[in-house]
């Protein structure tokens, strides 16, 4: 009887010690995993933290192109209302500002996987904001295409006026757009700072 409550006895200290084994495996993968876990957050953080200076700073620069586009456009409709279209009363008033406004945060908080960790409206927000940045961007870059041909046209065409008015109504589709930009630019900087 003696060996079989000694074998019973090594069985139950083996099978202790294997559950005790098992037991600190799974804790360590639980607590990396925790780890990783809490680690992936702080970078989503991070990364909207960025996100928010970054928007910050556009916001800033798309205002003032804003103010400048209005200020040119209704300088050149001004002049136009004066006179016939004539360069020398439109140069002042023939710039535009394009604004210098970045996306690299954006860029870079996509191409890691800090986006599972951020909330999805947040995310849904942010991709909107940034698609409407890059038709900002993109019709600033039509616009400026254009520059030449219209400064042209109001220099040397037959119909001056009209090349005018199609500059200041550009101006006018540019800052519209610049305003529908600060519009998603502020809707996204009212969403609390932190993604956890």
């Amino acid at each position: 009887m003696t060996g079989h409550t000694t074998w019973q006895h090594k069985l139950g200290k083996a099978a202790l010690e294997i559950a005790g084994i098992v037991f600190a495996v799974l804790l360590a993968l639980w607590l990396e995993g925790w780890r990783d876990d809490a680690e992936l957050q702080a970078r989503a953080d991070d990364a909207l933290v960025r996100i928010r200076a970054e928007i910050t700073s556009n916001r800033a620069d798309v205002a003032d192109s804003n103010r400048q586009n209005l200020a040119n456009m209704d300088g050149i409709r001004k002049a136009i209302a004066a006179g016939p279209a004539d360069i020398d009363r439109l140069a002042a008033f023939m710039a535009i500002s394009s604004a210098s406004i970045n996306d690299s945060a954006w860029t870079s908080t996509k191409m890691t996987d800090v986006l599972a960790k951020m909330p999805v409206e947040t995310v849904g927000k942010l991709a909107a904001l940034y698609d409407t940045q890059t038709y900002f961007t993109d019709y600033a870059r039509y616009f400026m295409g254009q520059y030449t041909d219209l400064t042209v046209e109001i220099q040397r065409g037959p119909d001056a006026d009209k090349a005018a008015l199609k500059f200041a109504q550009h101006l006018g589709i540019l800052a519209s757009l610049g305003a529908q930009l600060i519009e998603a630019y502020d809707e996204f900087l009212r969403i609390p700072a932190t993604g956890s």
